[in-house]
């Protein structure tokens, strides 16, 4: 009896594995911009400039990428400045001005104009200690710029601090950035959609996912925390998160991840059906 419960069982898995993989469509990327970054990270598409923004964190590098001209338009270097940019995200109404997202905290920066207009926000030095350093960052359906940092401690900042970091929202060039989140050890990936909000503490492995209060003016609230995703695999944590419009399948939504697992490897993960 043992044995045939066992038999049935892998004949379910089997056939639940195949018609996941009859549903899953395979993405091969493809290599536009040779810049060996040591740490390659932080994509966003600038509409003005009808460009891609993205970075080298570890080197505190600025990259412009024009598909039509299928080259490097603009590169910063930064590493004068700050030991770590992490995150890009444009300014509204300009076609040069970027927020950034760096190791003391946040700058204004110009793209045209270069390292001259490098300017930090007046709370940098009083967001987190001297060996944590901003992450990942996204803005909201408002306009706020949310970003979260990494926490680090030891000599050089050797090793991760569990829960010393946290998630920041910025409403305004001109306010004090608001914590919103804390007990995160390094606060990754960050996308809306609808009323809700997705969110990545990497060691925790998984997605989770809160109520959002997208109408109520100026508000950051979140509510209700849950899991979307849970990874079972010990090493394996999410990285960077998005959200299309359309999935390219004729589907509405669909939630975007990078994954990287033991230090070895990176991997590209498409989700929907989640709450």
């Amino acid at each position: 009896m043992k044995a045939a419960l066992t038999i049935a069982g892998t004949a379910v898995a089997l056939s639940l594995y195949v018609a996941w993989r009859r549903r899953v469509r395979v993405l091969t990327p493809t290599l536009v911009a040779d810049v060996r970054a040591h740490l390659g990270e932080g994509p966003i598409w600038h509409v003005g400039r009808e460009e891609l923004l993205f970075l080298d964190i570890l080197n505190a590098k600025l990259f412009c990428f024009s598909p039509a001209k299928r080259a490097i338009t603009v590169e910063h270097d930064l590493s004068a400045l700050t030991a770590h940019v992490s995150t890009v995200v444009p300014v509204a109404g300009s076609r040069g001005q970027v927020i950034l997202g760096t190791t003391e905290g946040l700058a204004l920066f110009d793209l045209d104009i270069g390292t001259t207009s490098f300017c930090p926000h007046p709370a940098n030095g009083t967001l987190h200690g001297e060996y944590v350093r901003m992450n990942d960052g996204k803005c909201d359906p408002r306009g706020r710029l949310w970003i979260g940092s990494i926490s680090r401690v030891g000599p050089g900042g050797a090793d991760l601090d569990p829960g010393q970091a946290a998630l920041y929202c910025l409403d305004g060039w001109g306010s004090k950035p608001t914590r919103v989140l804390t007990g995160v050890t390094i606060s990754n990936g960050l996308c809306w959609t609808g009323d809700k909000f997705y969110y990545i503490d990497s060691p925790t492995c998984h997605v989770d996912v809160f109520d959002f209060a997208a109408d109520a003016e100026g508000s950051t609230a979140l509510s209700n925390r849950r899991h979307a995703i849970k990874v079972l695999r010990l090493g394996w944590g999410w990285d960077g998160m998005g959200w299309d419009e359309m999935d390219g399948m004729g589907r509405d939504g669909m939630g975007w991840d990078g994954m990287g697992w033991d230090g070895t490897g990176w991997d590209g993960v498409g989700w929907d059906g989640l709450e």
